[in-house]
């Protein structure tokens, strides 16, 4: 893939995904945790896969979508504005 292809040591993996259970990301993590890289994400609808691997993250405690998304929206343009 692309990551592996472009994946660094002290980099760290940004995952977003709704339900936890997205097979692109999920294929990215296993990726990234061969290539010893940190992986941090958000999830909603009980964390789906992504939170049962003990990754650090976020899971928004909501079963509809609509909320768990404008969640993500709001946290990711607020860590926007403190890393900027």
């Amino acid at each position: 893939s692309m990551f592996i292809s472009v994946a660094k040591k002290n980099d760290l993996l940004f995952c977003i995904s709704g339900s936890g259970n997205s097979e692109n990301i999920l294929a990215l993590v296993e990726a990234a945790d061969k290539l010893e890289i940190p992986c941090v994400y958000l999830s909603g609808l009980g964390g789906g896969k992504l939170a049962r691997k003990g990754l650090l993250g976020i899971t928004v405690q909501s079963d509809n979508m609509q909320i768990v998304e404008n969640t993500h929206l709001f946290l990711v343009h607020e860590l926007y504005n403190i890393l900027k």
